[in-house]
């Protein structure tokens, strides 16, 4: 039940501009929160809060936060702490991210380890030789390319875009900040 969570989650971003669970917010591009341009973290450093940046993203260091593109390229090579969430920007992770990845879009590739979950809207899903995801994978829309190799601790889940209808009314007064059920 949790990939379909996940996937009507992606969904629910789509549709209602990043809500989360408990919460409906809206990112505005030019509020303060938003990172213009590039963010880097330098190997051997630790960015100790949440990114939200519009540009691209490259962790070589340790993020202990979550870490959300709003359309550049997210490049994590060490460790993210939190979740990475993509909107419309290609994910590679080489390092490690302790949280779930999220993209809408945009391609995937993992040559790396996620400890959570990995959720894709409408992009391609790449896990290399070395990829190991201790959650389940989530598609929606997109392809996998699984190199053999490659480790799912999790299940891996096509889902077709037939569920979203069946949770809109859902998704719809979650939006409208209503509790859920």
């Amino acid at each position: 039940m949790k990939r379909v969570e996940i996937t009507c989650w992606l969904a629910a971003m789509a549709v209602l501009g990043l809500s989360g669970p408990g919460r409906a917010a809206r990112i505005d591009l030019n509020s303060e929160d938003v990172i213009k341009g590039e963010v880097r973290v330098p190997k051997g450093e630790t960015l100790n809060h949440d990114v939200i940046a519009n540009g691209p993203i490259t962790v070589e260091g340790t993020l202990s936060g979550d870490c959300v593109s709003l359309g550049g390229p997210v490049d994590i090579r060490g460790e993210a702490l939190g979740d990475v969430v993509s909107l419309g920007g290609p994910v590679a992770i080489e390092g490690t991210v302790k949280g779930d990845v999220a993209s809408l879009g945009a391609p995937v590739k993992i040559s790396g380890s996620v400890n959570g979950d990995i959720a894709s809207l409408g992009g391609m899903v790449t896990l290399a030789e070395r990829a190991s995801v201790l959650g389940d994978v989530a598609l929606m829309g997109g392809a996998l390319d699984k190199a053999d190799s490659a480790v799912v601790h999790g299940s891996i889940d096509r889902l077709d875009l037939g569920m979203i209808k069946r949770f809109a009314p859902l998704l719809a007064r979650y939006g409208r900040g209503r509790e859920l059920p």
